[in-house]
């Protein structure tokens, strides 16, 4: 039961880390929110085919990767680049 627990912590810490990313003018940060978005819907799927803690954090790792890297392309193009 330890083993499905460690998982839910890092989704919970992970939520509750990057859950109120803002810009400092109080738009969005899509880069912060697409991670969070992208790591709990890996984590949900990797767990889902992998059966287990370990597919979880894979599935969050490479879910925050590819959701992070969205949201930063989506703040570039609003913001006109960096």
């Amino acid at each position: 039961m330890l083993q499905f627990k460690i998982p839910i912590a890092i989704a919970l810490a992970a939520a509750l880390t990057l859950g109120a990313c803002t810009n400092p003018d109080g738009s969005a940060y899509n880069g912060g929110n697409g991670a969070l978005a992208g790591a709990g819907i890996g984590a949900l799927l990797g767990h889902a085919i992998g059966g287990d803690g370990r597919g979880a954090v894979v599935g969050a790792i490479i879910g925050g990767t590819i959701g992070g890297l969205a949201g930063d392309s989506q703040d570039q193009q609003q913001y006109g680049g960096y």
